[in-house]
């Protein structure tokens, strides 16, 4: 089968050809044969909620879909290396 890449709408240019292979099965969704198929996740935030674009946000608003579980991340205790003061004493 031979198609432009318009008429697949990849892009404006038909000036070429895309040559398919004899054995490609009609009815099949062009982004199945021609390997673009991979899952994609659009991620759209209003200016209001910086939050979601981190990963964590990311991961909740997923998990709320239905798009699998998040995992707590694991922080650990971080020793510190500096030496606390005995006593705080606040300024008024």
């Amino acid at each position: 089968m031979l198609v432009s890449e318009r008429e697949l709408e990849l892009s404006e240019d038909h000036d070429g050809i895309i040559d398919l292979p004899a054995d490609t099965a009609i009815g099949l969704p062009a982004a199945q044969v021609l390997g673009l198929d991979d899952p994609v996740i659009e991620i759209k935030a209003t200016p209001n909620h910086a939050e979601a674009l981190g990963v964590i946000g990311i991961a909740r608003d997923l998990e709320a879909a239905g798009l699998g579980r998040r995992k707590a991340p694991d922080f650990g205790k971080i020793a510190g290396s500096y030496r606390e003061p005995d006593q705080v004493t606040p300024r008024l």
